[in-house]
């Protein structure tokens, strides 16, 4: 299926729903805002309520006038809902070639070791609305939320493609030349837009010696397991709480360029919880099964040696107590996912900001963590944040980085045709 996109150079999008802007201040939002975030997070509530099979899920036309670039969101297949079976005998298991792309994510990397996305890690913005949605289980939302975030930089314009591991030439288009090569998602320039320090295995990009955010270290990885032995043998919540908490002290006592900045920070806290909540499989009973070492190990693609070292293999589905994966019965929203990331933080609140002339010495930045944060609050600050960053680049910029914005902001709008009253009958 393939549906069209114009992307606007001068229409101001919202990025969610209909509403025309976000007010700075989260206590002023409009109705239509609140209506927005309110039904994001009474989705989340359903995994709550009984589990069953949801309706079928296609994603929508998008067909908003402007200018320059004419293009096409090619969607791979039907995108469909509920407890399945993953994968289907379409998209089984191939370890990467030597030229295929890989990079710190492991859900990311798992997509193409089973073909969701293109196996050779160059993927579009079209197979990541459908992977994430039909592989992992993710809600239209939350996955053209992950998209927005690529499309922020790392997509090429004209073929509206991107790399999941460094930067690569198969994502340029015929306009390449004038706006520059996409970067990599796990590349130099990718760090702190979408990787940021404190990653669960892999080494701070200042430790590489090519600045990339994809070198997996078994030390680190052999610390979280150990914080996973003493937490019961289980990667959840608690766990979640406690290694984030370790991250933030190794990066700020070791890494002389530490950046722990707030927004960044939570989208990473709440990341790492997809440990427990996409990566078991989803039992007879609809709920998810425990999120053992040995299912996160699979998941991530961490081989144990035996002799307290691991080493990087590619990512598998974890087998579920039946055998086969089961995907989640119930969508995973992005309430969800920041609610969990908000319940670890709680656990250990730390100051937000980042070293300022080599380590531990650390400087507060002005955004800082408050027990008075909610769902909708935050969720609406993520939102807010990546809005006013369009708007930023759209009135300072018309280079690829303001045209990728407001790509950005087009594809959030479209999708949230699926979240409008009365379209799921």
């Amino acid at each position: 299926m393939k549906f069209p996109l114009s992307v606007s150079t001068a229409v101001l999008c919202t990025l969610v729903g209909h509403v025309s802007s976000f007010p700075s201040m989260l206590d002023s939002l409009s109705p239509s805002a609140r209506q927005v975030i309110e039904r994001e997070y009474e989705s989340s509530l359903l995994k709550k309520r009984q589990i069953q099979t949801l309706p079928p899920l296609t994603l929508p036309p998008i067909n908003i006038p402007g200018l320059p670039l004419p293009l096409n969101i090619d969607l791979p297949g039907l995108v469909t809902v509920g407890r399945k079976i993953i994968p289907d005998a379409d998209h089984l298991f191939k370890a990467p070639g030597p030229t295929d792309q890989r990079g710190g994510c492991p859900g990311l990397n798992l997509m193409a070791n089973y073909g969701y996305i293109d196996r050779s890690g160059i993927t579009n913005v079209g197979e990541l609305l459908y992977a994430q949605q039909e592989m992992l289980g993710f809600d239209t939302v939350l996955a053209a939320f992950l998209v927005a975030l690529s499309a922020k930089t790392m997509t090429d314009l004209t073929t509206l493609k991107m790399s999941i591991g460094l930067t690569d030439s198969r994502t340029s288009g015929p306009l390449t030349l004038l706006f520059g090569q996409a970067p990599g998602l796990f590349s130099p320039p990718a760090h702190n837009k979408y990787e940021v320090d404190g990653s669960l295995a892999y080494t701070d990009e200042f430790f590489t010696s090519d600045r990339s955010g994809n070198r997996f270290n078994s030390s680190i990885w052999a610390k979280n397991v150990a914080i996973a032995k003493a937490n019961g043998g289980l990667m959840n919540n608690p766990f979640n709480a406690e290694s984030r908490y370790a991250a933030y002290q190794r990066c700020v006592s070791t890494n002389p360029q530490c950046s722990w900045l707030f927004l960044e920070q939570l989208v990473f806290y709440a990341g790492e919880t997809f440990s427990y909540l996409i990566m078991p499989s989803t039992g007879p009973d609809g709920n998810l099964e425990p999120a053992t070492i040995d299912i996160v190990n699979t998941f991530t693609g961490a081989h144990d040696n035996g002799d307290g070292t691991y080493t990087k293999v590619p990512e598998r589905l974890p087998a579920g107590s039946t055998g086969p994966w089961y995907r989640r019965s119930i969508p995973l929203t992005l309430a969800e996912l920041v609610e969990a990331g908000l319940a670890s933080l709680s656990k250990h609140p730390v100051n937000f900001g980042a070293n300022s002339n080599g380590v531990n010495t650390f400087l507060l930045s002005g955004t800082q963590y408050s027990p008075s944060l909610t769902v909708n609050k935050v969720v609406c600050l993520l939102i807010d944040t990546l809005y006013h960053y369009s708007l930023k680049y759209y009135w300072c910029s018309v280079s690829r980085y303001s045209l990728n914005t407001r790509m950005e902001v087009t594809i959030l709008k479209a999708v949230n045709y699926n979240q409008a009253p009365n379209h799921h009958k």
